[in-house]
């Protein structure tokens, strides 16, 4: 429901904006009593868990709310519109002066038409003359840093990276030259580099046009690139509002504190165990589940009305004990992480895993194969029993290959894979399958990993059945110990992986992989798609796990402080190669491969952290194979970069490294050379 603005410069303004789903128990509230107001060229971010009402509030604000949802209560005010009522007037309404850009951009684009095409229906509902429709396409493009517009025209969304459609997806919400940019978790499926691209492009994109942009987000080190205002929102409420560096630096809201310690920062250990959840959509009261009985708050929350964040403040919390300011920091914010204990592996311990030269060539270029792309070259690495091995690295750079070919599900060219001393490519189909019983995986997109259909404590028993392992009884009591080891209730076991959140899908998806009592479980990705509190509960879990059944753990991921908080050794990979390996629990190196230091400097981080600002942005590019694949980038390439891929070294620091110019690099001094 909208009334005509005020005289101010506000684009939008909620007044007690509420939002409800009518079910046969009654209206179950998704947003309760908003108020907030966003103003023109302002950058607001909407930060919280999953489930905390921030995609519910940005939708409600374009009019997108899904049904049966609904507004219950208050009102939203937009600049210089008239009044309106009906749901279907109200996206009209909107669409005027907001447009959204969604986390998957793919969803947003048809996939069966070409980029050209959807930009062409987006610019004829602006009234773009036929004519004009493509130099104008190709002019949004190049406003996005997309340079070849004619390619990307003539491309399909499939044939685009994730990073090349976000920014199509942004291109298109600048069509309509609207006053506010919704970006619903635009970076949340992006590596480490293209995720900084495309937040340095909204923010360069901001300047230049001038619209004001609210930012959907779990993660705060994105906010604190982005945005100059963030409201925390808990359990359908706002909980906490202000400038940016104040509410991150000194978070006065419990709640808003317990977020900032369940980040992973490079080298501080494990984050901080986020306790309890967020309290059921429905409940009377909003006790913080994760306040501890003795907290002043903890007895009259559940009595008392929820506060309201003070309007007349530019830095408010909704609690009635705000943390005290201690120094620069909070008294809860300064609480301290929990190191990981690196497990103490033998002086010569038995290798579970070993890799050796693998080379994997994929053919591209349409049905007659013509073209090849090589997707690992002489890759070699080591998993002992007890240990975790990271693989880090941008999108592209080989790390799901490796992990297929570890799980035989491809076949590499060239090189050895050796499980348990087993060469797993040396083996039939029948002895492969037996072998993989040892090794098991962990998707990044848990849920469609399962079958929809299944119920939980079904798809968690599947592995048993296709073994024939045990009777019927034996396989459900292990599937439920499973379950309830990883931390599921109980009355979750019937559900479908559809009733389930993406934290618990994650949980099922261990129990499944776990329920063999692998040798080595492989993780592909686990935490890239869960907000952080989750992420920090399957962090520990895992750690827990990991110490308690003793398995190897390969573990994929684009982000260098999750694999650092694990104390995992870090394999490096860039262009199908091992450019680096980082030692367990030694990251205060001030040496990196030029490559990692790209990785390093792309993390978005909170002011004064491990972020460096103002260092340049390295983008992917095609490189010659023979060489080092990152020679396009590297501030320190001489010729024979380009030339010859170097070999790796070992450091007397104790980690290896592929640079010809790692002499050069501070403080390294080569030991030997490591044959791999």
């Amino acid at each position: 429901m909208e009334t005509l603005a005020t005289s101010d410069s506000n684009l939008v303004r909620l007044t007690n904006f509420s939002v409800g789903y009518p079910t046969s128990n009654g209206v179950v509230p998704a947003l309760r009593d908003i108020s907030l107001d966003i103003c023109e060229g302002e950058s607001l971010a909407l930060v919280g868990e999953s489930g905390s009402g921030k995609s519910t509030l940005a939708r409600a604000l374009i009019g997108l709310v899904e049904a049966p949802g609904r507004a219950t209560g208050g009102e939203i005010e937009l600049a210089s519109v008239g009044r309106s009522t009906s749901a279907a007037r109200r996206t009209g309404v909107a669409g005027k002066i907001m447009t959204m850009v969604l986390q998957e951009p793919r969803d947003s684009l048809n996939p069966v038409l070409s980029i050209g095409s959807q930009m062409a229906m987006v610019l004829a509902r602006r009234g773009v003359p036929r004519r004009k429709r493509r130099s104008a396409a190709s002019e949004l493009l190049r406003s996005v840093r997309l340079e070849d517009a004619p390619r990307v025209l003539r491309s399909y969304p499939f044939q685009l990276s994730g990073g090349m459609c976000q920014r199509v997806a942004i291109a298109i919400a600048l069509a309509g030259q609207a006053k506010l940019l919704i970006a619903d978790e635009p970076t949340t499926a992006l590596d480490v580099r293209v995720q900084a691209s495309i937040l340095r492009l909204l923010s360069e994109l901001q300047q230049e046009h001038g619209f004001a942009l609210l930012l959907v987000s779990h993660d705060f080190g994105v906010v604190a690139e982005v945005s100059q205002t963030v409201a925390v929102m808990y359990a359908g409420r706002l909980v906490e509002y202000g400038p940016t560096a104040e509410v991150l630096g000194n978070p006065r809201h419990p709640y808003t504190a317990a977020l900032l310690n369940a980040r992973p920062t490079l080298g501080a250990g494990l984050p901080i165990r986020p306790i309890g959840q967020a309290p059921a959509a429905g409940k009377a009261h909003d006790q913080p589940a994760y306040l501890p009985p003795s907290h002043p708050a903890a007895a009259l929350c559940p009595e008392s009305p929820h506060p309201l964040p003070d309007g007349s403040l530019s830095h408010s919390a909704a609690c009635y004990h705000p943390i005290e300011f201690v120094g620069e920091k909070s008294v809860d914010a300064a609480a301290t992480r929990r190191s990981r204990e690196i497990p103490k592996l033998p002086h010569e311990p038995a290798k579970l895993l070993e890799v050796r030269d693998l080379n994997k060539r994929f053919r591209v270029g349409g049905a007659l194969g013509k073209q090849s792309v090589q997707a690992l070259k002489d890759v070699s690495l080591d998993v002992s029993p007890g240990e975790i091995v990271g693989i880090a690295g941008e999108t592209g750079c080989g790390k799901s290959t490796l992990a297929k070919c570890v799980l035989g599900l491809e076949y590499p060219d060239a090189g050895s894979i050796r499980i348990d001393g087993v060469d797993l490519t040396k083996l039939g189909k029948s002895e492969l399958r037996k072998l993989r019983r040892r090794v098991q995986a962990v998707f990044q997109d848990a849920r469609a990993s399962m079958n929809p259909n299944r119920k939980i404590i079904d798809v968690v028993q599947e592995p048993l059945r296709n073994f024939g392992i045990g009777e019927r009884h034996e396989r459900s009591e292990r599937a439920r110990e499973m379950l309830s080891r990883v931390g599921l209730s109980d009355d979750l076991f019937e559900r479908s992986p559809g009733q389930l959140s993406s934290g618990q899908c994650q949980r099922a998806a261990l129990a499944r992989a776990l329920v063999l009592s692998p040798r080595l479980l492989i993780c592909d990705e686990p935490f890239s798609s869960l907000d952080l509190s989750a992420q920090a509960q399957l962090m520990h879990l895992l750690s827990d796990l990991q110490a308690d059944y003793g398995f190897g753990l390969l573990l994929i991921s684009h982000d260098l402080a999750v694999l650092t908080s694990l104390g995992s050794r870090i394999v490096v990979m860039l262009g199908g190669r091992v450019l680096e390996i980082l030692p367990a629990g030694q990251t205060e190196h001030r040496f990196f491969h030029p490559y990692t230091s790209a990785l390093l400097q792309s993390i978005p981080g909170l002011s004064g952290n491990e972020r460096r600002v103002g260092r340049p942005h390295y983008a992917a590019k095609m490189m010659d194979p023979s060489g080092c694949p990152f020679v396009s980038d590297c501030d320190l390439a001489i010729d024979l970069c380009g030339e010859v891929m170097p070999a790796m070294l070992t450091t007397a620091a104790g980690h290896e490294m592929a640079c010809h110019r790692s002499a050069d690099l501070p403080d390294l001094q080569l030991a030997s050379t490591t044959h791999h």
